[in-house]
């Protein structure tokens, strides 16, 4: 069985609005064959080519709806289908130039089905009484267009 890829190939492009490009975009899936509530997902962070993307330019989008990533751990009623990509979208004026760049998503989420009776620390030395994983990955991707 080979490993569902956490980037989804060759997502990563700009987006433009009246001809000029105001932003880029690429796409994730979640890992596994469960779904995720939303809920789950504590802290959501992008870093282009090493540097970290300010959370108010970055949108979570699932579906028809748009997520600031503060607003991820509140959507109790939402859920990720295992199958289903979701887009993040970067807003910065003059998109990426075109080339390789180091996308990372930093995704520290917690098991909506295993809890865990100790208290642990996650990747960022931040406390929990529950199992937190980063389900992100970093990735040399190519903007094309």
């Amino acid at each position: 069985m080979t490993e569902k890829k956490f980037f989804v190939p060759e997502s990563l492009h700009n987006f433009y609005a009246n001809g000029y490009p105001v932003g880029f975009q690429f796409q994730i899936t979640l890992g596994g064959y469960r779904n995720k509530p939303l809920s789950c997902i504590e802290k959501f962070v992008v870093k282009v080519d090493d540097v970290e993307v300010p959370a108010n330019m970055i949108h979570f989008c699932l579906g028809f709806k748009k997520y600031l990533p503060h607003e991820i751990s509140d959507a109790y009623t939402d859920y990720w289908a295992a199958q289903d990509p979701a887009t993040v979208e970067i807003d910065q004026l003059g998109g990426l130039p075109f080339g390789e760049h180091k996308i990372e998503v930093i995704m520290l989420a917690k098991s909506a089905y295993i809890g865990s009776p100790f208290y642990v620390t996650d990747v960022v030395n931040q406390p929990h009484t529950y199992n937190v994983s980063n389900m992100g990955k970093a990735e040399m991707m190519w903007v094309m267009s």
